[in-house]
């Protein structure tokens, strides 16, 4: 129950994504600002889905972006944040998750907090994105 809960938080803090200033983004293409877009563009009437498949890495299928675009509408609430987190992997099994923030004074990421991440989240999310 507990390995659930924490991918479940884990998933809902990363890829939604609140209503916020542009000037609280960085103006290049960053990891945050992409999960925004992610975020506004499924919610919103504005966006193309064409917009949203450029999203994805090329070569990602069409259906498989569909999947994720219902996942998302369904997931959607109306108050929402972004998160920024990489998941550090090391050779010996063990895995950190970094957390980032993007600092709008010197337009650069730091780290926020670093996690120990459990070995049973860890495998979970080498099985989800093998």
């Amino acid at each position: 129950m507990k390995k659930v809960w924490f991918v479940s938080l884990l998933l809902l803090v990363t890829f939604l994504s609140g209503c916020k200033e542009d000037s609280e983004f960085p103006n290049s293409d960053s990891p945050h600002r992409t999960a925004f877009m992610m975020d506004f563009l499924a919610a919103s009437s504005e966006g193309s889905s064409k917009e949203f498949e450029e999203l994805f890495a090329e070569g990602i299928d069409q259906e498989y972006i569909q999947e994720r675009l219902d996942l998302i509408k369904q997931t959607q609430t109306n108050g929402s944040s972004v998160t920024t987190m990489t998941l550090v992997k090391y050779e010996n099994g063990k895995a950190l998750l970094v957390q980032l923030i993007y600092n709008t004074d010197t337009e650069e990421y730091l780290i926020h907090d670093v996690v120990e991440v459990p070995e049973d989240v860890a495998a979970f999310f080498e099985e989800q994105f093998e």
